[in-house]
């Protein structure tokens, strides 16, 4: 066990270069992708999964199941119920319109933010509009 000034359980995977706040505890199963950000003393929950350049306030508590993509913010003491879903996609699609599989390079991610103190509740599906 190393001295980290947080908790991450050895069942998670964490991207080498996210930035994770002192005093936030990351349960089991959870997955937190490249260059996402962290505050302090956050708390989640099983099987959270926290995509890439998520930028999360310090005291957000993460219920078990919950997915954040990429574009997504959540400011400070926000709430996030369990198997809540936060979409980034206006126009989901797995092909092009002329059938080639979609890339990175042919979406625009659409942004989110959750503001101060929000309670998302469980099950929630936030969409982009």
């Amino acid at each position: 066990m190393t001295n980290r000034p947080f908790y991450i359980h050895p069942t998670s995977e964490i991207t080498a270069d996210v930035q994770i706040g002192v005093g936030t505890r990351i349960w089991n199963q959870a997955q937190v992708r490249e260059k996402a950000h962290i505050g302090q003393e956050c708390c989640f929950g099983k099987g959270v999964y926290m995509g890439a350049n998520v930028d999360l306030g310090s005291r957000v508590k993460i219920q078990n199941h919950v997915s954040i993509f990429e574009g997504v913010t959540i400011e400070d003491g926000a709430f996030i119920g369990p198997h809540a879903c936060f979409t980034n996609d206006r126009l989901p699609r797995a092909i092009t319109y002329d059938g080639r599989l979609k890339a990175a390079t042919d979406w625009e991610v659409t942004p989110t933010l959750v503001k101060y103190g929000a309670s998302i509740g469980a099950g929630s599906l936030l969409s982009v509009a």
